[in-house]
């Protein structure tokens, strides 16, 4: 997109602060950004592969919230709301056999929301390792629940994704809310 989308404001918040909000909601009570320059008031955890992909961040904040399991929600998020990371989690109570939860649009996984079981670390560096970049590439041994979450956890990848966006060039200048 040619911007950093995680300061992208819509309706009148950052995309960052939208998923700190999400988590936060659902009652996560650590919250950390990895990688990028800001923090937007949390802890800032440095990408330990930067440039290699989203797999070596999900590695990183692994390794930094260590011993408990992780929630990962992406900063490019315009529509998340707490109750998809509430679904998320309820899920993975429900399947405890699982070693990832993943969030689906659709039916597709939507990458690289899931909660990510402690138990992962390990199997993920090894792919990450031998070259695995991609989540399809990473996850293939591990056991693997599926969640739809809907078009609230939809990301922001084209300009056309944020028309309702109060900063990105061409978008609708107006706050909509919840409106969207």
């Amino acid at each position: 997109m040619g911007v950093d989308k995680a300061s992208l404001i819509v309706g009148g918040m950052t995309l960052a602060e939208r998923s700190i909000e999400a988590l936060q909601g659902a009652g996560i009570e650590r919250v950390i950004v990895v990688g990028g320059t800001n923090c937007f008031g949390l802890e800032l955890i440095p990408d330990d592969d930067p440039g290699s992909g989203p797999v070596s961040a999900v590695l990183s904040a692994l390794a930094a919230t260590a011993p408990a399991d992780l929630v990962v929600l992406p900063c490019d998020l315009p529509f998340v709301e707490s109750h998809a990371v509430v679904a998320l989690l309820e899920e993975s109570e429900r399947r405890p056999e699982a070693d990832v939860v993943v969030g689906t649009v659709d039916g597709r996984p939507a990458w690289p929301i899931a909660q990510w079981r402690r138990r992962c670390e390990v199997p993920l560096l090894a792919a990450h390792r031998n070259g695995g970049r991609s989540f399809s590439d990473a996850v293939v041994g591990l056991a693997m629940t599926l969640v739809e979450l809907g078009p609230t956890i939809a990301d922001a990848d084209e300009p056309g994704d944020l028309r309702h966006t109060d900063t990105l060039a061409g978008g609708d200048q107006h706050d909509h809310g919840g409106a969207w």
